[in-house]
């Protein structure tokens, strides 16, 4: 945990009825957001900065690295080898934290509001900025991110994240909001292109981990229904369910969540056209 004023506080809750303190470090400035991977604790402050500690002893937690982020640091996650920090007013910043003692920036995005919390969930990161609401960033290539979805809630997004297919924002005097995330990224039509018949591809990449695309082909207006099955017949998720006129789409869908193994998916266009191909999930 931390401490406003004072630093990182590291508890020993072995015992929840009689928690004890097991390790202390003074930091400097509003400290105010921590994460942990390994043997590393991430503590953000409001006085721009990203403390790195080696926590790996309790009792004597060392700083080892520190990024001056630029902004106020309220919120930090980390996955992999980055750290996410939601960075006020200057958005999401992107740290690649591989070399604890040599921290440094690898991307950034400007999220409109003001960042306060931030949570990823594989490839995908959710930004509770401020009176901008809910963002959603794809940062599969981390020097390049890109919003992706955008959920405007009724107050003041603060504390976000997930668990299964709901983001979980609590958003000030408005209160908490639950989202679904259909799993979603982004439907994409290619211009210029009239096809001569119904179709639907490989998805591709396959197998995958977690993301993939589903390629399908329009040759005239119709309601689409784009499902997805386990192995079971069981639907998971709907993808698609809404009229498209003659054309090539993209669909990105990201099963975060969901178990290794393999996956059905199936287009249906009305009477015209029924599809089902099959894809593999390996995490």
């Amino acid at each position: 945990m931390t401490d406003f004023f004072t630093g990182l506080y590291i508890i020993d809750v072995s015992t929840p009825s009689s928690p004890q303190e097991a390790g202390f470090l003074e930091l400097f400035g509003f400290v105010y957001g921590v994460a942990v991977s390994g043997n590393y604790a991430y503590v953000t402050s409001l006085f721009t900065d990203l403390f790195i500690i080696d926590v790996s002893t309790p009792s004597s937690p060392q700083e080892v690295g520190f990024f001056d982020t630029g902004d106020l640091a309220y919120g930090v996650t980390i996955s992999n080898s980055y750290a996410y920090v939601a960075d006020g007013g200057d958005g999401l910043r992107i740290i690649d934290v591989s070399t604890p003692s040599s921290p440094q920036e690898v991307g950034f995005f400007d999220t409109g509001g003001r960042a306060y919390g931030v949570t990823v969930i594989g490839s995908f990161v959710y930004v509770a900025d401020g009176s901008d609401g809910l963002r959603i960033i794809d940062v599969s290539s981390p020097s390049s991110p890109q919003e992706v979805g955008f959920f405007d809630t009724g107050g003041s997004a603060f504390g976000v994240t997930f668990d299964s297919s709901f983001v979980y924002l609590a958003d000030g005097e408005a209160g908490m909001y639950i989202i679904q995330n259909d799993l979603i990224v982004s439907i994409y039509e290619e211009s210029n292109y009239s096809p001569k018949s119904f179709s639907l591809a490989q998805n591709y990449p396959n197998p995958f981990n977690p993301s993939t695309i589903i390629k399908f082909s329009l040759s005239s207006t119709g309601l689409a229904t784009l499902k997805i099955y386990n192995a079971l017949g069981e639907e998971v998720a709907e993808l698609l369910d809404k009229e498209f006129s003659a054309g090539v789409y993209e669909v990105a869908w990201n099963a975060i969540g969901l178990p290794s193994g393999v996956y059905f998916y199936a287009l249906k266009v009305e009477d015209k056209f029924f599809e089902v191909k099959k894809m593999l999930l390996l995490k």
